[in-house]
């Protein structure tokens, strides 16, 4: 709705585009959409680990509020900005207490630590059979 009143403001007053006015900020809006959208997409297809599609539905939650506020901050320039520092007040707050967090990091973390052993592993594989075929010559 608020994409309809900005489509509506900018034409009925002959004003230049938004993307010319208020670049950096339409920039901003189009980069967080996206993330939106992705984070929705994700935490459909994280039903089987709760902690991540948990984290994600945090991130799609923020980023919808922060599209809005973006949006009002070209519509209503001192309503976007009472919005967007309430934004910031929440999304500080969320950061610092939120668990979720903390356990998407460990878990990442985890994950990060299996693939490099795994790939530790592999590597020391692939270096005995070199040492087996270099100590009985090559295969006939």
């Amino acid at each position: 709705m608020l994409g309809a009143l900005l489509q509506l403001k900018h034409a009925a007053a002959n004003i230049a585009s938004p993307f010319v006015t208020n670049y950096v900020t339409l920039l901003i809006f189009v980069v967080d959409l996206f993330v939106y959208v992705a984070s929705l997409v994700t935490v459909e297809m994280l039903e089987n680990n709760p902690d991540l599609a948990e984290f994600m539905n945090n991130v799609s939650l923020l980023s919808g509020v922060l599209a809005s506020a973006l949006l009002l901050l070209i519509l209503i320039p001192a309503l976007g900005w009472l919005t967007l520092l309430l934004w910031i007040t929440y999304f500080v707050k969320d950061v610092v207490t939120v668990r979720s967090y903390i356990s998407v990091a460990l878990h990442v973390f985890d994950r990060v630590k299996e693939l490099m052993s795994i790939q530790e592993q592999n590597n020391g594989d692939q270096q005995e059979i070199r040492m087996e075929e270099g100590q009985n010559g090559p295969p006939r």
